[in-house]
């Protein structure tokens, strides 16, 4: 049996599914299992996972009804341990794509390191020339909360890193829910000692104009914050990770800000729009009471902070202050 399982959830991709698939199957490293999950896609996806599955083997195909990016990599879970002998999972987006190295990068990392997670950088790009990247980074090896505070470290996102199959013995993504992976990685990640890490952008993360991401603001995007304030709870308890705690902190306190924006571009109905901005005002100004100082939040430097959570207040701020540069002769 082979030692990686590859989980890709699939679902209204048929533009970019073949460069995904094909740049797995052209891993320089060929001991792994490839576990296609049709989310009910309503496109030609479900067919061309037949048509790889029937070519090659290695690649293993899930139909169900649509349930959404996490029942998608459940159900892949699911099929690896009821299936399969491997010994590592890895998780890729139907809509990116990976260096031809990337599996023997990441399982070397794990292999040298005798760690049970290891992980790469990414590129965000809308291009497909990234395959003739040398890689020539040494593994290095860190502690979770310095991998966790790391700047070119994406932590939200399953994708971009192999894991022990042990660590999701007892771990399965919410469904119902966007925004899993932040409410799910952070939790696999403080459950080892190291992570192994190779500084390069072999993960291509595409900048896709239809994905969730991108799409207009609705109200499930408020499903962020209930997973930003559980990872808040989970570190409020654990004093070793201060400086994880407070970094998150500003995030926390940056992504309500950001929403609140995105929601007043919105085409919601006005009275719809009226009432989440109202949510969100609210969430702003009680997480400005409990976290601004840690988080290192001020007035000066983050003044879009302060007027999602008092946009009638910073309006009369902004106004008195125009009178009196022109009281002083300001243009």
């Amino acid at each position: 049996m082979p030692e990686i399982s590859v989980i890709v959830p699939v679902y209204k991709v048929e533009p970019y599914l073949n460069r995904c698939v094909e740049s797995i199957l052209s891993q320089s490293f060929t001991d792994f299992e490839i576990i296609l999950v049709d989310d009910g896609s309503p496109d030609n996806c479900g067919a061309i996972c037949d048509e790889y599955a029937a070519k090659d083997e290695r690649v293993h195909v899930i139909h169900q009804k649509n349930g959404g990016l996490s029942a998608a990599r459940n159900a892949g879970i699911e099929w690896v341990f009821a299936n399969s002998s491997s010994l590592w999972l890895c998780f890729i987006d139907s809509d990116d794509w990976v260096h031809p190295q990337y599996l023997e990068h990441l399982y070397h990392g794990v292999k040298e390191t005798g760690t049970q997670i290891s992980s790469c950088d990414y590129l965000k790009t809308s291009q497909n020339e990234t395959s003739d990247i040398i890689i020539k980074s040494p593994v290095t090896i860190t502690v979770a909360d310095d991998y966790v505070r790391g700047g070119s470290n994406i932590v939200a996102y399953a994708w971009g890193r192999l894991y022990a199959r042990t660590l999701w013995e007892n771990v399965r993504f919410p469904v119902g829910r966007l925004w899993e992976d932040v409410a799910i990685i952070y939790r696999v990640l403080f459950s080892v000692t190291a992570i192994a890490h190779i500084d390069e952008k072999i993960y291509f993360y595409y900048l896709n104009q239809n994905g969730i991401v991108n799409r207009a603001w609705r109200p499930n995007r408020m499903d962020e914050f209930d997973a930003y304030e559980e990872q808040l709870q989970f570190f409020s308890n654990r004093p070793r990770y201060t400086k994880v705690y407070e970094a998150l902190q500003n995030a926390y306190i940056m992504a309500i800000s950001y929403s609140y924006f995105m929601e007043q571009k919105s085409d919601l109905p006005q009275e719809e729009k009226k009432h989440y901005a109202g949510i969100l005002r609210n969430k702003m100004r009680l997480a400005l009471k409990k976290y601004r100082k840690t988080a290192g939040i001020t007035f000066r430097e983050n003044k879009a902070v302060f007027e999602t959570a008092y946009p009638g207040l910073m309006q009369l701020y902004w106004i008195v202050q125009s009178r009196i540069k022109i009281i002083k002769g300001g243009k």
